[in-house]
């Protein structure tokens, strides 16, 4: 049995907190964020300010599928938060219809 209570943070955001009521312990859990395919002029900047936004407001797991990635600057940041087991990388090769 879990005891989940809501608890408002501010008028945008609210908080849920998971108790297991049989063993009396908080229940962790990851909030992931699984973004779409990577391709086109995305910039390191951007990507950058999105990610500490959405880790601002709990986010701590991302997956990115990456397309085409062309930018290098935006690869060498990705493999960065890779490193700290923010970032899964998937590869996104679906083949094409002739």
């Amino acid at each position: 049995m879990f005891n989940i209570a809501c608890y408002l943070v501010s008028d945008a955001l609210s908080v849920i907190r998971i108790t297991d009521t049989v063993n009396k312990r908080k229940v962790e859990h990851n909030f992931t964020v699984c973004v779409s395919p990577l391709f086109g002029p995305i910039t390191e900047r951007h990507l950058v300010e999105w990610m500490e936004h959405h880790r601002m407001i709990g986010v701590n797991k991302f997956v990115f599928y990456n397309q085409s990635i062309q930018d290098q600057d935006l690869e060498r940041r990705l493999h960065m938060y890779r490193d700290m087991r923010l970032v899964d990388i998937l590869p996104w090769n679906i083949p094409h219809g002739r």
